[in-house]
């Protein structure tokens, strides 16, 4: 596996990738990126992509610049590792509503 990984220079192609992302955080998860082996889980993401994509052809994709992470600690405490965190202004659920997902 690990030879098929350097054969394809994945290692180039996560840098490349890393360099694309808005903010320092999804910069240090798209480089820690590894292949799936367990056809169950390639599956799930495959679903998971196919699931982004129609949510970005119905209804447009969302604004990521100026993305502030929230405090670490904060993330430690929700068990949240990303740079979106849902509590802030007002929730996740009104921000949906307002985006126009449950329209």
């Amino acid at each position: 596996m690990i030879l098929h990984c350097r054969e394809a220079e994945l290692d180039k192609i996560l840098a490349l990738l890393a360099k694309e992302t808005s903010c320092a955080d999804a910069a240090e998860q798209a480089a820690q990126i590894v292949p799936q082996t367990d056809l169950d889980a390639v599956l799930g993401l495959l679903r998971e992509t196919d699931d982004a994509f129609v949510l970005l052809a119905k209804f447009g994709a969302p604004g990521f610049s100026g993305l502030v992470p929230p405090p670490k600690r904060n993330r430690k405490r929700a068990g949240v590792d990303s740079a979106v965190f849902p509590r802030s202004r007002g929730g996740a659920a009104p921000a949906r509503r307002r985006a126009g997902f449950f329209a």
